[in-house]
């Protein structure tokens, strides 16, 4: 298990709040802007700017007929 895994684990386990799992960033209380996942160790956050990262690069790979 890698120390970002730990760190979420530990910080979801004492319901202090939520860290990203894509920057690491740690919240006391979870925004209602953050993305709840579904990861291969259960639930994950992402936080508001790795979402929107995350989706303009899947958005940037669509064809055209998307737009």
């Amino acid at each position: 298990m890698n120390t970002r895994t730990e760190e979420r684990d530990r910080i979801e386990d004492e319901s202090l709040g939520a860290v990203c799992v894509s920057c690491g960033l740690v919240v006391a209380d979870v925004p209602l802007i953050w993305t709840r996942q579904v990861g291969r160790h259960g639930p994950e956050w992402l936080c508001d700017n790795c979402t929107r990262e995350n989706l303009s690069a899947i958005e940037g790979k669509l064809d055209e007929i998307w737009w």
